[in-house]
């Protein structure tokens, strides 16, 4: 508990004199001095301040604009035009006891001579002062992006920095595209803008609140157990880096940053529209140690094939369903049958090794994966499995330390670009823009198009890939173990 105390009565300059140091008391000299040289200044400031601070009868205040009214600024200005700014001045300051310097007399009659012009030299009864601060990056557009995202929210939809983003970015590319900073402009919009602007809308963050993800107290000794095993098996089978791999699931919104929206402060209750689970799919993704992603496993939600997305996937991805959309036993097997399998044996072949060559599988022990038909499954395909210790996927999982992360950027890049698209594609034909159609019936096919681009362009970065393998510490376990070649292959 703090020892500090504010007291909010104010005390006199002699109560707190009487309250500092005294040097008499300190245990030497340089102590006294040093005690002695602080209390002066404060007595020196405590001077300062007083004299500064008087409210005497006669002493006039500074004045700024706040004590101007619209109404005794034109009275300044029409007096200066008939008797000159300084007269006006000394005037003004003995009538308001403000210290009103001259130059700022000369800038309301600057301003008055001119609305009087424009007025036909009609009397000019209140002058309103200029707006300060720096100018709006949208501006006159800035108040139409604000009164498309009320309308979202009023019609209870999602407010989120991306809905925001990709607002501002359609009305600009509506009005001029080139404005834009990726095409040489000068606006650039960003997520710091975003926050800035929903914040001047009196809009709050809203969020249901999770526990703090913890780690086991033993970490330590669980990640050194859980390379160990790693590196026996990898010995043991001699498999080669293309052979071992990560996967894990990942929850891959329709509308990305849907579990939060933007409320105005204060609010009690935050309705949003569509935040039911079939709002989001899982992506069942894996990568090797050596930096190939694995073709992935998309799960819709629902009971049939009418539930996916009508879309031309990829021959080598696996689009299936669940009640829940998570995998559960049936799709993890249909994941080793249709995936991981075909993988493995086109590698053994591509290397020139023997079909009962073993493979290894890293994943964590979500229940889906523990059961005894998966393991089993695995064990048909030689692959031996090791599992990532319960609590400790966001520092030992690779897919979870780099290509989750990326993939769900990029998810969100596309959806913003669309969104700004649509936006500037509704101000073609109308005025005002209409709410942008988020039904699944719409945005399903959409996803699936942006899912099967970023994937694609995914697979190439490699650096990101084997990102997660090293900081989970794989890489550094296993490369010891491989021959040479399989080596340089593992470092690039």
């Amino acid at each position: 508990m703090s020892m500090w105390k504010f007291v909010t009565k104010k005390r006199s300059p002699d109560d707190i004199v009487l309250r500092l140091p005294n040097p008499d008391n300190a245990t030497n000299k340089d102590a006294a001095d040093k005690i002695k040289a602080a209390n002066t200044e404060i007595v020196n400031s405590l001077a300062t301040d007083e004299s500064t601070t008087s409210t005497k009868r006669g002493v006039k205040r500074k004045a700024s604009n706040n004590h101007y009214t619209p109404e005794t600024r034109a009275k300044i200005a029409k007096y200066a035009t008939e008797h000159g700014n300084v007269a006006a001045a000394r005037k003004f300051s003995k009538d308001l006891q403000l210290d009103i310097k001259e130059s700022a007399v000369r800038a309301m009659k600057k301003k008055y001579l001119v609305h009087s012009k424009e007025s036909n030299h009609q009397p000019v009864n209140a002058l309103t002062p200029e707006k300060r601060g720096r100018p709006l990056l949208l501006g006159d557009l800035d108040k139409d992006v604000a009164a498309h995202i009320r309308s979202i929210r009023e019609a209870g939809g999602i407010v989120n920095q991306a809905i925001v983003i990709a607002t501002a970015r359609g009305l600009v590319k509506h009005k001029n595209p080139t404005l834009l900073s990726e095409a040489g402009g000068s606006i650039h919009i960003t997520k710091t803008w975003a926050v800035s602007f929903l914040k001047r809308l009196g809009y709050v963050k809203r969020k249901g609140t999770k526990a703090a993800r913890k780690l086991p107290v033993d970490f330590e000794h669980q990640k050194s157990e859980f390379h160990r095993i790693i590196n026996e098996t990898v010995t043991k089978y001699q498999v080669p880096p293309q052979l071992i791999f990560n996967f894990d699931q990942t929850g891959l919104k329709i509308v990305p940053v849907s579990n939060w929206t933007l409320e105005m402060e204060g609010s009690k209750q935050v309705d949003i529209i569509g935040l039911e689970d079939k709002r989001e799919i899982t992506g069942l993704l894996g990568s090797t140690s050596d930096g190939c992603l694995l073709p992935p496993q998309i799960l819709y939600q629902g009971k049939t094939d009418q539930c996916h997305a009508k879309y031309p996937f990829p021959s080598d991805w696996d689009v299936f369903h669940t009640e829940s959309h998570w995998s559960n036993e049936q799709s993890m097997v249909r994941y080793i049958e249709t995936v991981l399998v075909p993988y493995t044996d086109k590698v053994k072949e591509e290397l020139d090794l023997p079909i009962r060559q073993q493979s290894i599988a890293i994943f964590d022990v979500f229940r889906a994966h523990r059961c005894q038909e998966v393991l089993d499954a695995l064990s048909k395909a030689r692959i031996q499995h090791v599992f990532v210790p319960a609590g400790c996927t966001g520092e030992l999982q690779p897919m979870d330390l780099s290509v989750n992360g990326e993939l769900k950027a990029a998810m969100k890049n596309e959806f913003t670009n669309w969104y700004a698209d649509m936006v500037a594609e509704d101000l073609k034909d109308s005025s005002t823009i209409n709410k942008v159609d988020l039904r699944l019936s719409v945005l399903k096919p959409l996803h699936a198009k942006w899912l099967s681009k970023v994937l694609h362009d995914l697979k190439s970065k490699k650096d990101i890939i084997l990102l997660g393998w090293k900081k989970s510490g794989i890489s550094d376990c296993i490369k010891c173990l491989i021959t040479p070649y399989v080596r340089m292959v593992l470092i690039g």
